[in-house]
């Protein structure tokens, strides 16, 4: 029992991980709440699977036309959506109202392109079996876990120690400041999109090959590492962590109470940190 709920845990935190690392990158370094991410995601993953259910294509062809997709709409959203409110100083509140609306059209054209039905992606290979102890796993989700390892590490190192992302985290302290260190501010913000639809599209193909697909499926997992990213701020290098002490949390919730009642618990993380943060806020307004 142990073995298997402890591949569970770490399982389910490399998923929450790779939904949100895109988020964290659009939210940090742009300061737009990018809440439709996860509903992008979503979408990614039906292309994923149309490609390979029903186009019948070879699995490297449908990733990169996964990934393509991804980056592509997410480079249309912010120019055509976010990109004239930004760039008009709206209040994040009025981002925010955009991003909620984006998520009701992107699910409803969901289900019209593909249906409400429950789609599935049986891929023999990636549904091979294997043992641990009395625990099992399936290759899909050692291969989650091994990607999202790797995709921390070079987020890190792109963040931390590159001139590029030295650059975004210039561009999210002072935007006047980085435009007058020659950088161009439109380039630079597309830069960022471009890149957290690059790893939407990751994250579209894992929730593809290890989730039943439905409609709102994206934003109810992207919901998850929203509290993850929340909790910590949207700080990369304790992303991780928090998705851990998440999936552990729910883990042993799930051991000794029904299922259906672990998302009470991870959102009452996210209220129980709001009450926290306003009643320091107040204390210190006083």
């Amino acid at each position: 029992m142990l073995p298997q709920l402890l591949i569970n845990t770490f399982v389910t935190f490399a998923q929450y991980s790779l939904v949100g690392y895109g988020y964290i990158l659009a939210a940090k370094y742009t300061k737009i709440p990018h809440f439709a991410y996860g509903a992008l995601v979503g979408f990614g993953a039906y292309i994923c699977w149309f490609c390979i259910a029903i186009l019948d294509l070879n699995l490297i062809l449908s990733i990169f036309i996964t990934f393509l997709f991804s980056t592509l709409i997410s480079l249309l959203v912010f120019k055509i959506i976010y990109l004239p409110f930004w760039l008009k100083q709206s209040s994040n509140s009025v981002l925010l109202l955009l991003s909620l609306s984006l998520i009701i059209v992107i699910e409803n054209l969901i289900q019209i392109l593909f249906s409400s039905s429950v789609k599935i992606l049986n891929f023999s290979d990636f549904n091979q079996l294997f043992r641990f102890q009395k625990a099992t796993f399936t290759l899909i989700q050692l291969t989650t876990f091994g990607i999202n390892i790797f995709v921390f590490i070079l987020l890190f190192f792109l963040i931390y120690k590159t001139r590029i992302g030295l650059q975004w985290r210039a561009l999210s302290q002072n935007t006047k400041l980085f435009q007058s260190s020659g950088f161009n501010l439109k380039t630079g913000l597309l830069a960022i999109f471009g890149f957290a639809g690059l790893l939407g599209g990751l994250a579209s193909v894992v929730v593809a090959f290890d989730f039943a697909l439905t409609p709102a499926l994206g934003t109810m997992i992207f919901l998850k590492s929203f509290v993850a990213a929340a909790l910590v701020q949207n700080e990369l290098k304790w992303f991780g962590l928090t998705c851990l002490g998440l999936s552990t949390f729910e883990t042993i919730f799930v051991w000794f109470f029904p299922s259906g009642w672990k998302d009470v618990l991870v959102y009452s993380f996210l209220v129980l940190w709001l009450l926290l943060k306003n009643l320091k806020f107040y204390k210190t307004v006083n």
